[in-house]
């Protein structure tokens, strides 16, 4: 029972840990622009998470990604953001707090199954960080194309852009390549280290 309570316990501070450093870099490293693109490594401990942790660990670690980012649209810390928070605070929040714990629970999910087809651990924190960028920008365009579809027209209209091309080039497309680009090169390594030393999920 003692050993139970242990492994929970030790579940529960590295979850905490791991969902604090998801706000503190989304707060911090998100401030971090290239051009009008923010530089972000908040997918990173998401994805860490995930690995080592499971499933629920990685879906609260999405969720805290989620919370943090509505919180900036909520308050006006991100511009863009506050405007559809305007526009509609609940679809804002799904386009954000949902989301993000669905980002964190799908990357949990299938690194789970990757785990069973494949042993080394690089190769799997490699796929898992292709996989939460791919998630976190796929649901973003359905959330957003679905829900903010008048104001995505409009806006398109206004710049002169179909709004296909808008969605998944402008908004989507570059944020994507960054996204990938920050958390594949950051993640693999620190995963390969930590698994010398942190007990996984079974």
């Amino acid at each position: 029972m003692t050993k139970v309570n242990n492994e929970k316990l030790y579940k529960l501070v590295a979850t905490a840990i791991f969902s604090a450093a998801v706000v503190v870099l989304t707060l911090t490293m998100g401030m971090i622009k290239i051009g009008s693109f923010n530089l972000t490594f908040a997918l990173v401990p998401i994805v860490l998470a995930g690995v080592f942790f499971g499933i629920v660990p990685g879906t609260i670690a999405g969720f805290a990604f989620g919370l943090t980012v509505f919180i900036q649209c909520a308050t006006g810390l991100e511009p863009s953001g506050h405007a559809l928070f305007v526009i509609n605070p609940f679809y804002t929040f799904v386009a954000t707090v949902v989301r993000g714990a669905l980002m964190g629970f799908l990357t949990a999910l299938v690194f789970r199954g990757l785990t069973k087809v494949i042993k080394n651990m690089y190769i799997k924190a490699f796929a898992a960080s292709v996989l939460a960028p791919v998630f976190n920008t796929g649901l973003f365009l359905l959330i957003y194309a679905t829900l903010f579809n008048p104001q995505m027209k409009e806006f398109a209209a206004a710049e002169g852009a179909s709004a296909l091309y808008l969605l998944f080039i402008i908004i989507a497309g570059v944020n994507f390549l960054v996204e990938v680009a920050t958390t594949v090169v950051v993640t693999p390594p620190i995963a390969v280290v930590l698994e010398k030393t942190v007990k996984t999920e079974k």
